[in-house]
This record gives C-alpha cells, sequence and structure tokens, in this order.
C-alpha cells in the first residue's frame, strides 16, 4: 500500500491488528495502533481498542493489557 501510495482506513488497521495478534508481532501492532491517528489522522473506535487488548492479552501482558484498559478515552 506505501509503494502505491494508497491511503489506509480504519479496516485496513483491523486487519493488521488482527494480523499482529495472531502471529505475536506485539510491538508491531502497538506502531501501527499509535500511527492510526498519529499519521493518518484515523481516530481509533471500539474495535480497534479490542483488537489491541487481544493482542496483548494474548502475549501473557496483562498487566499492561488491565492498564490499556483502564485508560481507555471511550
Amino acid at each position: 500500500m506505501k509503494r502505491a501510495r494508497v491511503q489506509p482506513d480504519e479496516i485496513t488497521f483491523l486487519g493488521l491488528l488482527k494480523a499482529c495478534s495472531h502471529t505475536g508481532l506485539v510491538r508491531e501492532g502497538c506502531e501501527y495502533f499509535y500511527s492510526m491517528s498519529d499519521k493518518y489522522g484515523i481516530i481509533p473506535g471500539i474495535k480497534h481498542y479490542g483488537c489491541m487488548v487481544d493482542l496483548i492479552s494474548r502475549a501473557g501482558r496483562l498487566d499492561e493489557a488491565y492498564k490499556f484498559i483502564d485508560g481507555l478515552p471511550i
């Protein structure tokens, strides 16, 4: 997508976050999540936050997942 200069949308990021969750790529998933608003101006929705909780929890970082949930803006 970058090479084709196609802008990702919120559905693209759901796919990325789910893929990172199922492959254990926590760092990459976090980078994608935070780039949504920082780089692309996309405001994360409830499904994006759910993917992040899944991503962090599957990696066994339950305390970190709880802190993430506790800090949700929704």
